[in-house]
């Protein structure tokens, strides 16, 4: 399918140069949730001070120069662009799985969301802190098992007979509803030429026939307009990896 699965780096994981003197690694990081309201302080714990242009010094000053902002529905995609704008950076447009169900809360219905994100992609093309990629969309949990069942580890040994899964995000958005809405986001890729940032979480086998239905089975869609895209939050064994 020609797309790039994105794994995060071990825990301690360090870059070692090959010649002396050591210099820093440059990096461009591709999926920053920035819009997220713990960067300014607020949420998820004890409040704190605004620290986000102290957190941009620190990534820069340890090698990232660059990063894409993840818009995650609507709203959040218009924030992602702001910000990317006012500092130089990128971010995608699109609609995460978990907020699929926004397409049927959005007042004049699922087709003016489309529009929406569709006109959202037009105006931000070219210049500072444009788009430059159709996401976060995808598939995520898409199976139902009892809310006691209680996911491994990391590095425990998956079950054969439940498949892992986020319950709650399940129920933020049903199977159904995700697909939907999965499938006419790709159209807003083979029209604006742009990659796909993805999600996909044990849901490989209709991610994939969605794919392939829509024309990104090969080269990754470039005969319909597609450029690819990475499969971001990916949790396949390889043989998943190796489809895509």
């Amino acid at each position: 399918m020609s797309l790039k699965v994105q794994k995060r780096p071990a825990a301690g994981q360090q870059v070692v140069a090959n010649a002396a003197p050591v210099s820093v690694p440059r990096f461009i990081d591709i999926g920053v949730n920035l819009t997220d309201r713990v960067f300014r302080g607020k949420g998820r714990g004890d409040a704190h001070r605004d620290d986000f242009d102290d957190m941009i010094r620190r990534s820069r000053a340890a090698g990232v120069r660059n990063m894409i902002i993840t818009g995650g529905s609507l709203k959040e995609s218009q924030h992602a662009l702001r910000l990317a704008k006012d500092y130089g950076m990128f971010a995608t447009v699109g609609c995460h799985p978990t907020r699929s169900q926004d397409f049927d809360k959005y007042e004049q219905g699922p087709e003016a969301y489309l529009r929406a994100l569709d006109n959202t992609i037009a105006k931000h093309k070219t210049g500072k802190g444009r788009v430059v990629a159709v996401g976060e969309c995808g598939l995520g949990e898409l199976s139902v098992v009892s809310p006691s069942y209680k996911a491994p580890m990391v590095n425990e040994p998956r079950p054969t007979h439940t498949p892992t899964l986020d319950y709650d995000r399940l129920f933020f958005s049903p199977a159904d509803t995700q697909k939907k809405y999965f499938r006419m986001q790709l159209s807003l890729a083979k029209k604006h030429n742009l990659p796909l940032f993805l999600h996909s979480r044990n849901c490989h086998a209709d991610f994939v026939q969605i794919l392939r239905e829509e024309g990104f089975g090969e080269d990754g869609g470039k005969a319909l307009g597609g450029r690819g895209g990475v499969v971001h939050s990916f949790t396949g064994p390889k043989e998943e990896i190796e489809e895509l």
